[in-house]
């Protein structure tokens, strides 16, 4: 009974004299048992052409039909709606639509029943189109047809939905199988961050950047730069990682360092900068990128961020370095050169992150050398200038200011950064084996650089009034300074 629609549609079928007219229903069988059976028509014709017989045939399908089935039943559970259907004379018709298919469409079975009535052809037709159906899809059997497109829902809300479409041709039956992701949300998603691009291309433009995305899916590096003549210019690098020790334009004495920082970043969402030594087609220069991952801890999905040129800096850095003398005792630079580099750093027109000047003394110092005797003193200074190198980054200015204190200059670094250095640096110095058996305290006091035009007086007053405060506050700590500690508070007191 629950198929006698579909006998009565195989009856008007073959009254409109069509010349294949066949369905599969279940007929009771003479043992009681319901069998699927495939109910076929075929006419034969007198000498006029007209017809003159039906001829039915009956083939049994009950097993490939059960199968059929619970094959149903299993892809309910998929994640992606699946839909099955069969192609008579280059038309779709539906078989089968998983739960999920309704719901990307915003309707119910019984209402999808209403918009698309059985022996209605299936609603992707008029969705994707019949040219794209006949040529991509039915004109290419075996082959997955896979497309992005805007579709309207029966309700009339417009949802993006990716489709994967196969028609597989057989001998009884023409099935074509989709499966369907709505993908309305990432595309939305997709839209702002290509939105964000392009203002950040012109920002780019304006300051002579290069813009760069690691798709940690495809291991692919997109780079894009802006050329002399004005047109942008988009590199693509496959296998990057995979690749990465025989990249050719990262400098060898480089490639350590930006290898694990790459690494580091898809280990976990981070923000974070990296100076090294490339040749982009200019010339081996030195270069800073800044960087930030996206994505979950363990599933980080791409890194993105920019590449400055950062080669006369870095190379007016390096020269001053070369002819400073530096302090003798602990190799470090000396505070002449130090406050030279300084100016230099703090004039420079264009900055990123946040700068800071750390100033540091040994709390108690004069009772190394009253207990321990001066030789004990200068390897408890070469001690401390070690622990200095071991906290803070190679492209950090690192000086000794003069007899037991020292001076540290963090650029394009970020708060959480910054706190973190002095926290190692205090726990390293108060490690029971620092010295000769002993620890060491220190005091440290941070400025960082909020005004553009600040001089390095200005900024070194504020680092040693933070440092007071940090003496005051019982030594061990450190303070950093903002605007209200000229009134006697500070922004932060940590104890270690």
């Amino acid at each position: 009974p629950e198929d006698q629609h579909i006998f009565t549609r195989f009856i008007d079928a073959v009254l409109r004299k069509e010349e294949r007219a066949e369905e599969v229903l279940r007929m009771k069988m003479v043992d009681g048992t319901d069998r699927y059976t495939k109910i076929s028509a075929y006419f034969t014709y007198d000498g006029n052409g007209r017809v003159e017989s039906v001829v039915c045939a009956f083939i049994d399908m009950d097993s490939e039909m059960r199968a059929r089935h619970m094959l149903f039943d299993a892809v309910c559970n998929i994640p992606e709606g699946i839909g099955i259907g069969t192609v008579k004379n280059g038309v779709i018709y539906p078989l089968y639509l998983s739960d999920k298919v309704l719901d990307i469409l915003g309707v119910s079975r019984e209402k999808y029943d209403d918009l698309v009535p059985p022996g209605s052809p299936a609603w992707l037709t008029s969705q994707v189109g019949s040219e794209v159906i006949n040529k991509e899809i039915l004109g290419k059997p075996g082959i997955p047809y896979e497309a992005i497109r805007q579709i309207t829902t029966p309700s009339g809300e417009k949802k993006w939905v990716r489709f994967t479409v196969v028609f597989k041709p057989g001998s009884s039956d023409e099935l074509l199988y989709c499966v369907a992701a709505d993908c309305t949300e990432q595309m939305a998603k997709d839209e702002l961050f290509r939105q964000q691009i392009d203002r950040y291309r012109l920002m780019l433009e304006l300051r002579g950047m290069r813009i760069f995305e690691y798709s940690a899916k495809t291991d692919t590096l997109y780079i894009s730069s802006h050329g002399k003549d004005g047109e942008y210019i988009d590199t693509t690098l496959p296998s990057y990682l995979a690749n990465m020790d025989k990249l050719t334009y990262i400098q060898k004495e480089s490639l350590k360092e930006y290898k694990e920082a790459l690494t580091n970043a898809l280990q976990e969402p981070r923000v974070g900068s990296l100076t090294y030594y490339a040749d982009y087609g200019d010339g081996r220069r030195w270069y800073r990128a800044h960087y930030a991952s996206f994505g979950e801890r363990g599933n980080v999905e791409r890194v993105v961020g920019t590449i400055e040129d950062f080669d006369r800096e870095q190379q007016e850095h390096l020269r001053l370095v070369e002819r400073a003398e530096t302090d003798s005792m602990t190799g470090l630079l000396n505070k002449a050169s130090a406050e030279e580099l300084l100016k230099i750093r703090l004039t420079k027109a264009r900055r990123s992150g946040i700068n800071a000047m750390f100033l540091i003394d040994i709390d108690n110092f004069k009772l190394v050398n009253d207990m321990s005797g001066h030789r004990a003193g200068d390897d408890a200074l070469r001690s401390f200038a070690d622990a200095l190198r071991r906290t803070f980054r190679s492209t950090d200015v690192i000086a000794r200011y003069g007899g037991d204190e020292f001076l540290v200059y963090m650029a394009s670094a970020s708060l959480p950064i910054i706190k973190s250095k002095a926290e190692m640096l205090l726990r390293r110095v108060g490690d029971k084996g620092f010295h000769m058996g002993r620890s060491l305290g220190c005091s440290i006091g941070i400025a960082l650089v909020e005004d553009e035009n600040i001089t390095y007086e200005e900024l070194l007053n504020r680092a040693d009034y933070a440092l007071y405060v940090s003496k005051d506050a019982g030594k061990n700590t450190f303070t950093i300074f903002d605007s209200a500690t000229m009134s006697g508070r500070v922004s932060d007191i940590r104890s270690i």
